[in-house]
Order: C-alpha cells, then sequence, then structure tokens
C-alpha cells in the first residue's frame, strides 16, 4: 500500500528530530469506525523531501490549517529509551541550505 502524506513546510530547528508515527486512525481528521483486526507492518519507508536551497523570500500561502494546534500542543516529550530505540545511524541528514540561484 502507498499514500501520500499532506504536504507542509515546516522548518526543523537544529538537534531536532523526525518521527514516524504508524496508528490506526488520526481522529483529529477523521471519523473512524475500529474493526479491531490485527495489522502487521512488515516493512516501511519514507520520503521526505528536504529543501535543497536557502528561501530568500516567504512564498504564497497562508500556514498549514494544522500549525496552530501543532504550536498549542507540540512539541510533546518523548523518553529518551523511546529515541534511543528509534535511531537510525543511516538516516540520511540532509545537507545545509545552499544559497542557489534562480
Amino acid at each position: 500500500m502507498a499514500f501520500d502524506l499532506y504536504g507542509d513546510d515546516w522548518k526543523l530547528p537544529a538537534g531536532h528530530r523526525i518521527a514516524v508515527l504508524v496508528t490506526s486512525s488520526n481522529s483529529e481528521w477523521w471519523a473512524h469506525a475500529p474493526t479491531f483486526q490485527p495489522v502487521t507492518v512488515q516493512s516501511a519507508s519514507i520520503d521526505l523531501p528536504f529543501l535543497r536551497c536557502r528561501r530568500t523570500a516567504t512564498i504564497q500561502g497562508d500556514p498549514s490549517i494544522k500549525l496552530e494546534d501543532y504550536r498549542e500542543n507540540a512539541p510533546f516529550q518523548v523518553s529518551a529509551g523511546t529515541v534511543r530505540a528509534g535511531v537510525k545511524a543511516s538516516f540520511p541528514v540532509p545537507p545545509r541550505l545552499s544559497n542557489c540561484s534562480r
């Protein structure tokens, strides 16, 4: 199964982490009817299109409709053990933003 996630621009300060949560539902967005059936994830991957060039101006558009809620309810604490268990040394950290010409 493959699906697209919501497209958003997020500024990630140095030292912050990216986490991916696979869950049964997103009650903030969907009214779901639980099936109570087990699901096994045998493998997974994610592509994160990191910005490569430094922006010199703000792009057109309004803030994400999720941003206000995010700022109110996040960041949230994650235990050190959970972080250690999820760290992948092979994760390709994106390079610093370049001053690209258009």
